[in-house]
């Protein structure tokens, strides 16, 4: 399985990108102080969930994409949409961080697929960088991305 991250160069360094460091300060799918990786089924859909949080007319000219590979025999957990609260796509939903969190801290899983928010019919792909295998895990060259800008005015 490959999944996608959007970072700035500086940060897409195989260590850097698997560690998890990035999400410490917590997101949808993880408190405060736990480490998470947050990637896509397509570099698109990691390009999408990028633009969400633009808040302003300005990205770093630095982006790249960069696949991960994940072996095929790791374990990966699925949570669809109807699996969730109706509200799962508020920012800071405490059932969303409590799914994720307890995840993380089971260390049960290295694959986590959960909806996107962005574009419910793709999938967004969490790496839990406590479980053993995350190590298995295969960091490729980083992609430069170039925005068009017609895409970044939709969020303005």
């Amino acid at each position: 399985m490959i999944a996608w991250r959007l970072t700035k160069r500086r940060y897409s360094a195989k260590r850097t990108i698997l560690d998890g460091e990035g999400a410490r300060e917590g997101g949808r799918w993880n408190k405060a102080g736990l480490p998470l990786v947050y990637a896509s089924e397509s570099s698109s859909l990691a390009i999408l969930e990028n633009l969400a949080h633009v808040r302003e007319r300005y990205l770093p000219p630095s982006l790249v994409a960069v696949p991960i590979t994940i072996p095929d025999d790791a374990p990966v957990r699925s949570i669809s949409a109807r699996d969730l609260p109706s509200t799962w796509r508020d920012i800071d939903n405490a059932e969303c961080v409590n799914i994720g969190s307890s995840w993380i801290e089971a260390r049960t899983g290295l694959v986590l697929r959960v909806p996107s928010a962005a574009n419910s019919l793709e999938e967004n792909i969490l790496l839990n960088p406590l479980h053993r295998d995350i190590s298995r895990c295969d960091v490729g060259e980083p992609v430069p991305v170039v925005f068009d800008l017609r895409s970044i005015a939709l969020v303005q």
